[in-house]
């Protein structure tokens, strides 16, 4: 199936920024088809910061796209890469590459920010909008700006169907999408970075690129994880949502793999078990032994209990598993403990109605947690939830 059109209605401009605008980037009956697919298939996640209310797609990296794997094939995102590098004189890496999908509803949309290049961030971005039907009256126009004012307005850039827009990021590349006023706004954005600032490997900041996941997935799926139900979709969703979570949370590697695989052993309230644990020294080669250790006790923790002896320790403690089995918990390890409790609870909740015990549970263990990890991260944590209940809560 042919995925772009190889468009010749493109324009590029310098000022305030370099940027560039497409019509029609890709074929009509792919652009249909990802319309479909994200009104019908993609599992989405409230997000929130102090700038932006949207959901991010959690299900765009694990395959199966009824056919879409050609938006991230090699020549698709190639051509992406040279369109970008041809219009802005600039040399992006081949590898290094992520994509990911946002979706906007009513009274959603993002403030004023520039989203400059730092700690190994993208720069330079293409972001291709799907909205059939697309209306002014809709709202969430991309606005281009000259400075950090909303009254020195550059261009409004109209979300029209199949139509894209590319800049560079930096200090000056002043950005904003109003409010959506009527209806659904889909993006699918893709980021490159430039040559030479950091390793020719595939980006990780999230789950979402083609390279990623490929061994982690193949394996849980050869275990059957595509075949067991959890909580209105399958076991194999919940965990790439819950790792998926841990990541947007800036969890470091280990704890994310930890959540990819966290309920595999089953649970105190999941009782099915995908993987034997007499086969935990397999599952530690596979993703690490600081990972697979959080996997074993997960699965065997008895989280009210778990929370009496957090009360009444500071620091390490030991504590009685479902199993019978006491264990030393170092202080690392509660901190991780408590990521994955809340990244398993907040996955489930958007897929389950969410009630006010549910929230005080939340927040008793986001208490517990908010001395022990970095404010910023902390405060992804209580956007996540703040902004998923108040959404969802009965």
């Amino acid at each position: 199936m042919k995925t772009v059109r190889y468009s010749k209605n493109i324009a590029s401009f310098n000022k305030p920024y370099p940027h560039l605008t497409v019509d029609g980037i890709l074929s009509e009956d792919l652009t249909r088809k990802i319309v479909h697919w994200f009104d019908t298939k993609a599992e989405w996640q409230p997000h929130t910061s102090s700038f932006f209310n949207q959901f991010d797609c959690m299900n765009l990296s694990m395959g199966r796209l009824d056919g879409l794997d050609g938006l991230f094939s090699r020549p698709t995102v190639t051509y992406f890469r040279k369109l970008i590098e041809k219009h802005m004189e600039v040399d992006l890496s081949e590898t290094r590459i992520s994509y990911c999908a946002h979706k906007f509803t009513q009274g959603l949309g993002v403030g004023i920010h520039t989203d400059s290049p730092h700690d190994g961030t993208e720069t330079h971005r293409l972001i291709i909008h799907l909205n059939s039907h697309f209306s002014d009256r809709f709202g969430g126009h991309l606005v281009v700006l000259n400075e950090n004012n909303i009254g020195n307005i550059n261009k409004i850039v109209r979300p029209v169907n199949n139509s894209a827009f590319a800049f560079e990021l930096s200090d000056n590349s002043f950005h904003a999408v109003s409010d959506v006023e009527e209806g659904i706004r889909y993006s699918l954005i893709y980021s490159f970075w430039k040559k030479g600032l950091g390793p020719e490997v595939s980006n990780t900041r999230f789950l979402r690129s083609e390279y990623q996941l490929k061994g982690y997935i193949s394996f849980l799926k050869q275990e059957g994880a595509d075949l067991v139900n959890h909580t209105n979709r399958t076991l194999m969703a919940h965990l790439i949502g819950t790792a998926n979570i841990l990541r947007s949370w800036n969890a470091p590697r280990y704890l994310w793999l930890a959540g990819l695989f966290h309920s595999v052993y089953g649970t105190g309230s999941f009782s099915k078990a995908l993987i034997d644990p007499e086969r935990r020294q397999d599952i530690a080669e596979l993703i690490g032994e600081e990972a697979e250790r959080l996997v074993y006790i997960f699965g065997n923790l008895n989280t009210s209990q778990f929370c009496q002896d957090l009360l009444a320790n500071d620091n390490s403690f030991d504590t009685t598993l479902l199993n019978g089995e006491s264990m030393l918990i170092n202080t690392s390890e509660v901190t991780s403990i408590l990521m994955l409790i809340l990244a398993n609870e907040l996955e489930q909740s958007f897929h389950l109605a969410v009630d006010h015990a549910n929230m005080q549970q939340a927040a008793a263990l986001i208490e517990l947690i908010a001395d022990r990890i970095p404010a910023a991260q902390y405060e992804r944590i209580l956007n996540s939830y703040n902004f998923n209940y108040s959404h969802h809560v009965l």
